[in-house]
Parts: C-alpha cells; sequence; structure tokens
C-alpha cells in the first residue's frame, strides 16, 4: 500500500510537468543568476515551452511587458541585458504574461509580500552599474490625463502597435470596451472619455494582452499583481 502511495504521488507530479520553468529538456538548469557583463546586467531564464517571457522588477516599476526577454536561438533559454545603477534590486520573471516566477538559479530572495519569494540582484560598481533613462525619456513627452471638451483626453505613445485600449474602474476594467485611436500615424493613441468627478485607477492595454501603466503620469498605487496603477483625480 506504501509503495502504491509513493508511485501515486510520482506520477501526479509528472502530471504538472506541461509547462517546463527553470529546466531544460534534459531536465538540467541551463540558465544562470544574474551576471554583470559589458553593457549591464545578463539576466537568462530557462522556460523552453514558453511562448514570451518578461523580466519585472523595481527597475521597471513591475511592469509585466515592458522588458521582454529573447531566445533567439530557440534552445528554451531566455535573455535580456540591462543597464544598472549599483544597488539591490527585487525582481521576477513573467512567462506568458500571467505567470510570476522566482529565479530559480538565484538563492538571493526576499518575500513579496503575496506568500511567495522575489529574487534579489545586488549590482556593484563594474560595467554593470550604468544609470538606466527612464522610458519616458525613449519616447514623446506626454502629459498625464486632461480635461477637455467632452471630457477627459487619455493618451499613450505605443508605435507599431495595431491596437490600444484604456481600461480602468470607469469601465469595469474591460480590456476592450474603449479602443483608442492613432489617427495620424505617430504613435500616440488617444481617447476622450466623459467622466463625472471622483478617483479613477487606469492602465492601457496593448495587442489585448499587456496591460501597461501610464508613464506620463506619476500618480500611481500598487495593483494586485506586484505591479501599479496610474491614478487620475477628476474635480
Amino acid at each position: 500500500m506504501r509503495r502504491f502511495a509513493v508511485l501515486a504521488l510520482l506520477f501526479c507530479v509528472g502530471c504538472h510537468a506541461g509547462l517546463k520553468i527553470g529546466v531544460d529538456k534534459g531536465g538540467t538548469a541551463k540558465a544562470k543568476g544574474p551576471v554583470e557583463v559589458e553593457g549591464g546586467v545578463l539576466f537568462s531564464f530557462s522556460a523552453p515551452d514558453a511562448k514570451s517571457v518578461n523580466l519585472a522588477g523595481e527597475f521597471n516599476s513591475w511592469s509585466n511587458s515592458q522588458t521582454p526577454m529573447s531566445d533567439p536561438n530557440h534552445t528554451g533559454v531566455w535573455q535580456v541585458t540591462i543597464p544598472l545603477e549599483a544597488g539591490k534590486y527585487a525582481y521576477k520573471f513573467v512567462i506568458d504574461g500571467g505567470v510570476w516566477q522566482e529565479d530559480p538559479n538565484n538563492p538571493e530572495k526576499t518575500d513579496d509580500g503575496y506568500g511567495g519569494f522575489n529574487s534579489v540582484v545586488n549590482v556593484g560598481k563594474g560595467a554593470a552599474a550604468k544609470k538606466v533613462a527612464p522610458a519616458s525619456q525613449a519616447s514623446p513627452s506626454l502629459s498625464p490625463p486632461k480635461q477637455v471638451q467632452g471630457g477627459i483626453l487619455f493618451r499613450f505613445y505605443s508605435p507599431g502597435s495595431s491596437v490600444v485600449y484604456l481600461a480602468g474602474e470607469f469601465n469595469s476594467w474591460s480590456a476592450s470596451a474603449l479602443p483608442m485611436a492613432d489617427p495620424d500615424k505617430d504613435g500616440i493613441w488617444e481617447v476622450i472619455v466623459p467622466l463625472a468627478p471622483g478617483r479613477y485607477e487606469y492602465k492601457f492595454v496593448v495587442e489585448g494582452r499587456d496591460w501597461k501603466e501610464d508613464p506620463g503620469n506619476p500618480d500611481k498605487v500598487s495593483d494586485p499583481y506586484g505591479g501599479s496603477n496610474s491614478v487620475l483625480t477628476v474635480e
């Protein structure tokens, strides 16, 4: 009876191996913990069955889409190199836009406040210790939402996107109810929404799946997923 229970347990563990995270197809870890290299810090993560992997952490306001990783050789090891100032940063990997995973190759961890852990990288003063330019410097400087005729004007810079939506408390966080428009094809998407006085949390939804806070609005609040929602107060 005890032998049967052990076999059943092993079978059950095997049932959850559909999405391989942190190991290669041979069962050995190929990725390494963060490494300081020329140009920044190299992060790597093994997820051979993933369709996308993003790096999220304190260095990018825990955005689950701002720092995509790549697997150019199709080995299942996703990588990205980012410049970071000297300091300590908590981070995680985001698989397929929804699974937040600590770094299995980095023993340095800290409590994430949700019953799990964030991995921690401590950057020294070598080649990797370079100041990161805010994302807003690489794109047009857009102002926070403002009152215009007809309502509140929301703007978001996303060149190359085919669709961008506005989602928030004012539309029950629908990812498709408020489409934005970019009629002059300059990458700046806009929509005017009539809103009653009050406080509203919101985000932009790019391509129907990437939820992004407003880089032009400094007013933010933590969301339940380790990131932030932008906040608008209408008077």
